[in-house]
């Protein structure tokens, strides 16, 4: 599920970039989280890390991208947030 999650998101971004005529040199999605210790296991909360590096990239943009994916363009994070809530921490790298 978590990575369903970090595939969506991630081709979302990515693509969200490029139609903003950004190309990051690299470009990642890491996805944790906390789970119930009894049975049923379940999620309790999921952690988003956005890695990304490049020179032209500005954090803004890069969270409108990522917002744009969490709030609108996601299915998985449609689904799962129903459920559970999801941070997310945006690092960049110049």
């Amino acid at each position: 599920t978590l990575t369903s999650l970090a595939g969506c998101t991630a081709l979302d971004v990515i693509s969200i970039l490029r139609k903003m005529r950004l190309e990051p040199e690299s470009f990642s999605v890491e996805a944790e989280s906390e789970v119930t210790d009894s049975h049923p296991r379940v999620f309790t909360k999921i952690f988003l890390t956005y890695r990304l590096k490049g020179a032209n990239l500005t954090y803004e943009k890069v969270e409108k991208a990522v917002k744009l994916s969490q709030e609108t363009y996601c299915g998985v994070t449609a689904m799962l947030q129903k459920a559970v809530p999801i941070e997310y921490e945006i690092i960049i790298e110049k």
